[in-house]
């Protein structure tokens, strides 16, 4: 697969981001003058930077020219059902190489394409900094923009002709919100695709975790038929998960699938903003067993919290049988916590029902009746509904007060665990 970025636009020309508007030398240029460099012109321009885009001269440049004539039909099939700018865009970007991409010019129509180009233009937006830590530094190796795109065309090229069609259908969906920021943002002075990387709520972040989901999917059309069957807005908290961690995602997708419309709202709602706000620096650790002292509520928010979190909700949709009444009160319960309240309730569920359901397990939660599952979250229900032994159950987090109260000795995570699960069992009623 081919993919490179045209180097031949002279470092004289100005791009602007916000409009593509260009600013050229002072010389005036015709569309009859050489483009061939010379012994005596050190300045050359391709036409892409020019104001009169002249396709036959472009495909005559110097990397256009070394492609072979099946290619040179496919670009001028490509320049034929795309709108002039759009063309321009991409071949600006390096992508009329791309042969994943000119290999499905013929099978996709002007409409197909026009949302593809629009598509790969939005990848140029950047998610914010949480997804692009967590998709494009720690997951792939500091994946750039053009790696990403190439990635997703390959996808595309290598899927069936109806799955190809509803992934760019979808991704084409995603970047609207992406084309209502450029449109806003044109003609600020400030305007930068990196300016949504500091904005937690980035208009970038549902087109960007669809296309890392999709990339790294072991069926992208398994993925998107599940995804459509979700309203606009649950899709948008589903990927929320997906983007901050797929393994997660997939199984609330699945866990989810024929629950009520109010269970998702409820559900979705509370994990989809608990991953969004995760903060971004993956590397900050909640538990060590340093003498330095944290400030009260360090490590709420912090991705080693959330995305035990996460877990711990997609486990109470996933391994147990509860009606869709106990689920959509457990999301209308976590909603209206504070963190530190959500932190301990979902601390409470999981150890109180690990244990209060012990003696019927038999080591698999499959071996217990669903009677048996929604009696054990009926008799904890007073304790998830209690704020002051949540609060209770939340210190247990945080070691040696100092400072007056305003600050904590770490525990360990051993130390902290041993500590939860005493005072957890503490509160328990008698076993089933």
């Amino acid at each position: 697969m081919n993919f490179s970025v045209n180097p031949y636009v002279s470092n004289t020309v100005t791009l602007s981001h916000a409009s593509d508007k260009l600013t050229v030398p002072q010389k005036t240029l015709t569309d009859n003058e050489s483009t061939t460099p010379t012994t005596s012109q050190t300045l050359f321009i391709s036409e892409v930077a020019k104001v009169n885009f002249n396709f036959a001269n472009w495909l005559k440049e110097p990397i256009q020219a070394e492609f072979s004539d099946e290619k040179k039909e496919k670009l001028a099939l490509l320049y034929e059902k795309l709108p002039e700018d759009k063309f321009i865009h991409l071949a600006r970007m390096g992508v009329t190489s791309n042969d994943d991409l000119l290999a499905m010019v013929p099978s996709l129509d002007e409409k197909q394409l026009t949302q593809l180009s629009d598509v790969i233009a939005g990848v140029g937006v950047s998610a914010n900094m949480l997804y692009t830590h967590l998709n494009e530094y720690a997951k792939h190796g500091k994946r750039s923009g053009a790696e990403k795109v190439a990635q997703f065309l390959e996808v595309l090229a290598n899927s069936k002709r109806p799955v190809r069609e509803q992934l760019i259908e979808n991704a084409s969906q995603y970047t609207e919100q992406v084309n209502i920021y450029r449109e806003q943002k044109k003609n600020q002075v400030t305007y930068s695709p990196l300016g949504e990387y500091n904005n937690p709520r980035s208009s970038a972040n549902d087109l960007q975790n669809f296309i890392s989901t999709v990339i790294d999917a072991e069926s992208p059309a398994t993925l998107v038929n599940k995804l459509n069957q979700y309203t606009s807005t649950q899709q948008s908290q589903l990927l929320n998960v997906l983007g901050f961690d797929r393994e997660q995602g997939e199984a609330l997708l699945n866990a989810l699938m024929n629950k009520s419309e109010n269970t998702k709202d409820s559900i979705l709602s509370f994990i989809g903003n608990l991953a969004l706000k995760a903060n971004p620096f993956l590397e900050m650790k909640v538990f060590n067993s340093s003498d330095v002292g944290y400030r009260k509520g360090y490590g709420d928010n912090l991705h080693e919290t959330v995305a035990v979190m996460v877990e711990q909700t997609v486990s109470l949709l996933s391994e147990y049988s509860f009606g869709d009444t106990q689920l959509e009160n457990i999301g209308v319960q976590l909603n209206k916590l504070h963190r530190k309240e959500q932190i301990a309730y979902l601390e409470v569920a999981t150890i109180g029902l690990e244990n209060l359901l012990s003696d019927k397990t038999q080591g698999s939660v499959t071996s217990l009746t669903n009677d048996d599952q929604q009696q054990a979250l009926r008799r904890l229900s007073p304790l998830l509904s209690n704020k002051s032994l949540l609060n209770i159950v939340y210190q247990t987090r945080e070691g040696e007060e100092r400072e007056h109260g305003q600050f904590f000795t770490p525990k360990s995570q051993q130390q902290y665990q041993q500590d939860l699960t005493t005072t957890i069992k503490h509160f328990l009623p008698s076993s089933v």
